[in-house]
């Protein structure tokens, strides 16, 4: 158990994931956040002062040559008490023609940052990392348990409900937990959970308990599960739900003539013109 009260830090470079920001943080009511947006100013100043040298921080940058430069800049004056959790906003072209002019982030390759190509996404990581020590919570969940859940997503969604009852928290829980999702006419099968109940200080571990073993039965026990919660004074019993996705593996299949990737699909085609010289 832990009382929360933990400020996080967003930083963000480029203008489009400044934006973002500004927008959810508009809306959040629960505190404990703050958002800096990198400049040619501040940029070596950000990281570099004992008093944020130990806070948590999560970097959003534009899937840009300049943005990717500004955040570079900025981590490499960070303390080494600075783990960051580190993403990358925009299209998959941008992304890709970034990735030839620049191999890594602070020692991580380009390739292996969580990258999030639309709004929704972005702003479901977001709300993800809002709620992580803010309230009093009933389990300890930090940032290595959010960077698990970010490397098992592609596209992340989320759900949830402002003011359910107790005795209905599994059933209503259950409700908002599809295993398939259909977005863009894509399929996508749900990869990971981040669970995360918002109560008052009454909210009791048995209530807690029934509700993850819910989500357990819904999700399978090799699948990442992680629930917390983030209870204030006063607040009405509810959950949020923060799922991470990936293609369907039988849509993937079915494009690529029953294999389970364009690499499989490649060593078959390559392996069946030998054989036939």
């Amino acid at each position: 158990m832990n009382d929360g009260k933990v400020l996080k830090r967003f930083v963000t470079s480029g203008a489009n994931s400044a934006k973002a920001l500004e927008a959810f943080f508009a809306c959040w009511r629960l505190g404990w956040v703050e958002h800096v947006s990198l400049t040619e100013q501040n940029v070596c100043s950000v990281l570099s002062d004992q008093q944020h040298q130990f806070m948590p921080h999560i970097f959003i940058c534009d899937a840009d040559v300049e943005s990717i430069h500004l955040l570079r800049t900025a981590l490499s004056n960070r303390s080494e008490g600075c783990q960051p959790i580190i993403i990358l906003f925009g299209e998959k072209p941008a992304l890709e023609m970034v990735d030839n002019q620049i191999g890594q982030i602070a020692g991580i390759p380009l390739n292996k940052i969580t990258t999030v190509q639309d709004a929704q996404s972005l702003e479901t990581v977001v709300e993800c990392c809002a709620h992580i020590s803010c309230g009093t919570s009933l389990v300890d969940v930090d940032f290595a348990d959010i960077s698990t859940w970010l490397d098992d997503g592609r596209v992340f969604v989320s759900a949830g409900m402002d003011d359910v009852s107790e005795a209905e928290l599994p059933y209503r829980l259950y409700q908002h937990l599809p295993m398939r999702h259909t977005i863009d006419g894509k399929d996508y099968d749900t990869k990971a959970v981040v669970l995360v109940f918002t109560a008052n200080p009454a909210f009791t571990l048995s209530v807690f308990d029934a509700s993850v073993k819910m989500l357990r039965g819904c999700c399978g026990a090799e699948m990442l599960q992680i629930a917390h919660t983030n209870n204030h004074e006063s607040q009405p019993t509810g959950f949020r739900l923060f799922m991470a996705l990936q293609e369907s593996e039988e849509q993937t299949s079915a494009m690529f003539g029953g294999f389970s990737s364009i690499g499989e699909y490649l060593d078959s085609f390559s392996k069946g013109a030998k054989s036939r010289d």
